[in-house]
C-alpha cells in the first residue's frame, strides 16, 4: 500500500500531512454502512405533505438537494435546469426534436452512490415525474447511458423530461422507494440547492479516476484515515502531485493505478497533475466523528 506524505516521498507505511488550517467535520450528513461508511451530506429530510395540493402523492417528500434512499444506493437530485437546446437533432431519425406547444423542457442532474457490495445498475426506466393532472411521464430523452456504479464509485446522471406548461408542481418518482422529489417552480432560470454533487463524503476506501484529462471527482470530501486511489483511464500519462509538492504519486500509464493513499488529518489538500498543470482537483478531509 502506497501512503504518502509531506515531503513529497513515496514509500509504503508512509501518511500524507498538511499544515493548513483545520476545518470543523460537517454536521449534517447521512451516515450509511458502505465498507466503513458513505455519507451524503444533504441537510435536514424536510417536507412533509400534508398541504400545497399534493395529497395525490403517498409516501415521504424530499426536495432538492436532499438524499433518497434506494435498496442497494443513496440518490440525490443536484439541479434542475432549462433545457435550451429545444431544437436538437436526434440521430436515429434526424427530425428536430421540438418542444410540443404549451410544454416545457427541462434537465434533471443527479447523483447515485451504491450502498451494496453488488453495486448497482440503473437505466432511465427507473425514474418518471408527474403532477396534479399528469399521469407518470418518462425520461424524455438522457444525456446518459444505462450503466453500473460499483461500491466505493459515484455516479451523476443528466435526464430530460416535458412536461405542460400549467402543471406544478412536479414529482420526481424513482423506482425503489415510495420518496418523491420536489422539483419546485423555477424551471425558467434553473434551480440547484445544496453546493455540488461534491457534497459526497466517504470513508474506508474510494478509487477516484482519470479521463479526458480531467479528475473525477475534482472535489471530494473524506473522513480522516481514508484511502484514496486514482486510476488512469488515458491513453496519456499522468500523475497526482499536491499543489506545495508535498506529496506526489508516480506517473501513472494508461489503466494503472496510483496505489493507495492516505489522508490523516483534517484539512484541504489541493493537488493537480504537474504533467498537465490544468488538471487540479480538491480533497478535504473532514474528522471522522
Amino acid at each position: 500500500m502506497l501512503q504518502m506524505t509531506a515531503d513529497g516521498a513515496s514509500m509504503p507505511s508512509r501518511r500524507a500531512e498538511s499544515d493548513e488550517k483545520q476545518k470543523p467535520a460537517r454536521t449534517a450528513t447521512l451516515t450509511v454502512a458502505v465498507m466503513a461508511a458513505v455519507v451524503i451530506a444533504a441537510g435536514a429530510w424536510g417536507m412533509s405533505q400534508d398541504g400545497g395540493g399534493h395529497d395525490h402523492h403517498e409516501g415521504d417528500v424530499a426536495i432538492i438537494g436532499e438524499t433518497v434512499e434506494l435498496p442497494d444506493a443513496l440518490i440525490r437530485v443536484d439541479a434542475v435546469r432549462p433545457e435550451i437546446m429545444a431544437a436538437m437533432l436526434m440521430p436515429a431519425s434526424l427530425m428536430p426534436d421540438m418542444v410540443q406547444d404549451g410544454y416545457r423542457r427541462f434537465a434533471i442532474d443527479m447523483s447515485i452512490v451504491p450502498t451494496s457490495e453488488n453495486g448497482m445498475s440503473y437505466d432511465m426506466d427507473l425514474f418518471t415525474i408527474s403532477g396534479d393532472g399528469l399521469d407518470p411521464t418518462p425520461v424524455h430523452r438522457a444525456a446518459t447511458k444505462p450503466g453500473f456504479v460499483p461500491l466505493g464509485s459515484q455516479a451523476t446522471l443528466t435526464m430530460l423530461f416535458d412536461a405542460p406548461l400549467e402543471i406544478e408542481p412536479l414529482f420526481l418518482s424513482i423506482e425503489g422507494t415510495d420518496t418523491q422529489i420536489l422539483i419546485d417552480g423555477e424551471l425558467g432560470n434553473g434551480h440547484q440547492h445544496g453546493e455540488s454533487p461534491a457534497d459526497i463524503v466517504v470513508s474506508g476506501f474510494f478509487q477516484a479516476e482519470i479521463e479526458d484529462f480531467e479528475f473525477a471527482p475534482d472535489n471530494l470530501i473524506i473522513e480522516a484515515g481514508t484511502e484514496i486511489s486514482f486510476h488512469n483511464h488515458d491513453s496519456v500519462v499522468h500523475d497526482v502531485t499536491a499543489l506545495d509538492y508535498s506529496w506526489t504519486t508516480d506517473n501513472l500509464s494508461e489503466d494503472q493505478d496510483s496505489g493507495s493513499i492516505v489522508f490523516d488529518t483534517p484539512g484541504t489538500y489541493n493537488y493537480f497533475c504537474s504533467i498537465h498543470p490544468t488538471m487540479r482537483g480538491t480533497i478535504s478531509v473532514v474528522s471522522s466523528s
